[in-house]
């Protein structure tokens, strides 16, 4: 967690915000301390910006508490369900561009997929966890997003392409023959 020193000498060698009047200048909105225009720079106007994954859908946010938030509203979680799925809300950074590409490939997911009865919408096959239902859905739509550096594969998930390695090449630490692609890449696949 950063004290007020640490966004402070942040937010100096930014030239978009007015730290006197806890004012951003990009889209000219104040604020009521440094704390909460520290945040809102980070989120709204970074580069790189921070945001959380919900572990069910995989919906992205830009504040931890939304991802809970979410789960109780659109999930119907209750508090202790929340609580015993130990959101793991690991922040991440990801460039503007390739957060706006993955989640327009969640949107295209979601639209294939019901994660609240847990089907594919395309073929009616039933799922029993989000994670199966995505990859399978992710298999319509031709993403991938890990390469084997050794020949063409290419799959959605780390663990197919780390046990493609192991079985394929017979190589002991297939990960460093795995590159991940920050975007997805689409690839026409018949399921």
């Amino acid at each position: 967690m950063l004290g007020r020193t640490s966004r402070e000498k942040i937010l100096k060698t930014r030239t978009d915000c007015d730290l006197n009047k806890y004012r951003c200048l990009n889209c000219k909105t104040d604020f009521s301390s440094i704390k909460t225009l520290h945040c809102h720079m980070l989120s709204k106007h970074s580069e790189n910006r921070l945001y959380y994954l919900c572990p069910l859908c995989e919906t992205t946010f830009v504040q931890s508490w939304s991802v809970r938030r979410h789960l109780l509203k659109v999930h119907k979680l209750s508090k202790e369900e929340t609580v015993s799925l130990k959101i793991n809300t690991k922040s991440t950074l990801e460039s503007s561009m390739s957060q706006q590409k993955s989640q327009t490939e969640r949107a295209a997911i979601s639209k294939l997929a019901d994660f609240q009865g847990l089907k594919c919408l395309r073929c009616s096959r039933d799922f029993s966890t989000p994670a199966n239902l995505r990859k399978h859905v992710a298999g319509h739509l031709g993403l991938k997003r890990f390469w084997c550096r050794l020949c063409n594969y290419k799959s959605f998930n780390r663990s197919e392409c780390q046990n493609h390695v192991k079985r394929i090449h017979s190589a002991h630490s297939p990960e460093k023959y795995i590159e991940h692609k920050g975007q997805f890449i689409h690839e026409i696949t018949k399921m």
